[in-house]
């Protein structure tokens, strides 16, 4: 007797699916404009810790790799959205003067975080350098990265207000999870 059933996924995959189960499009967008940017940061953060070459350069495959399968992941579960250029709003009045699609919004979100992040670890380096006018270099970046990082937060809850308010309470499909976790079985078998 011949069965034609999908392979079974494995206990990571499934595991995978479980967890995005749970989130809602809000979540997604939480996720995905922060973890990625956090594991891309690996790299630098090695860089300016002065770790040895091949040390760098580990982190810095891990971490490339941990964000692009997360960032591609992350874009995947985002299909179902609204996809049009919408206005980007800095307040309930204020707006920038482009119209984004919801990927560029994405990218833009992404990119936010990673400079937010970069700043933070200048500020690192400024801080243990010493002297005066490092130190001061190094709490206006910290500052000017604590507000690029939490930026995003505010673009989003914007966002969703204008164009999209159902992020908070729906999630993403069973079929768009498994379209979107489609390269972990090749990854982990």
């Amino acid at each position: 007797m011949e069965y034609n059933r999908a392979p079974r996924p494995d206990a990571f995959t499934q595991g995978c699916r479980d967890l995005l189960r749970t989130f809602t499009y809000e979540d997604v967008m939480a996720w995905l404009c922060y973890a990625a940017p956090m594991l891309f940061m690996i790299g630098p953060a090695a860089v300016m810790a002065h770790e040895p070459l091949t040390s760098i350069l580990f982190h810095s495959a891990i971490g490339f790799s941990l964000s692009a399968l997360i960032h591609r992941i992350g874009h995947a579960l985002l299909t179902p959205l609204p996809k049009g250029p919408h206005a980007i709003y800095l307040s309930a009045t204020r707006r920038l003067p482009l119209r984004l699609t919801l990927s560029q919004f994405v990218w833009l979100l992404e990119g936010l975080v990673a400079l937010g992040l970069f700043c933070g670890l200048l500020s690192k380096r400024c801080w243990l350098a010493g002297g005066t006018d490092l130190l001061v270099a190094g709490w206006v970046l910290f500052l000017l990265g604590g507000g690029l990082f939490f930026l995003p937060v505010r673009l989003v809850k914007l966002w969703e207000m204008r164009h999209y308010p159902a992020t908070s309470l729906v999630g993403p499909s069973d079929d768009v999870i498994n379209r979107s976790l489609s390269c972990l079985p090749r990854l982990f078998k």
